[in-house]
């Protein structure tokens, strides 16, 4: 039988990961189902500048992509889950420095209350 993937809860605005308010989170949840076996999932990615979260250090993000220990996301209508980072970079848009993490969940979606 062919492999299926449909999406299910998105959210994009601002929240939390890890105690750190980023202005720019994106999760959506997602299912793929292959026969009768279904398996779901979420991920996302969040942005914020660097001037507006000195907390994100290179040191702050190392730790958590080396520590491999998973980080709450907290949405502003109180929301949680838990999720790995899988990436972090450090960008440039013209003068602007922004942090740009991308992260994959655990367990229930911070929108799996929504359900």
């Amino acid at each position: 039988m062919p492999k299926t993937t449909f999406s299910l809860h998105w959210y994009n605005g601002p929240a939390q990961i890890n105690g750190v308010d980023f202005a720019n989170v994106h999760i959506s949840e997602h299912a793929d189902s292959e026969g009768i076996v279904i398996d779901m999932g979420w991920d996302g990615t969040a942005t914020v500048s660097r001037k507006s979260a000195p907390a994100i250090t290179p040191r702050w993000v190392t730790a958590l992509l080396e520590s491999m220990a998973p980080v709450e996301v907290r949405l502003p209508d109180g929301g949680t889950g838990r999720a790995y980072l899988t990436d972090a970079a450090l960008t440039h848009d013209g003068t602007l420095e922004y942090w740009k993490i991308g992260f994959t969940g655990v367990g229930p979606s911070p929108r799996a209350e929504d359900a």
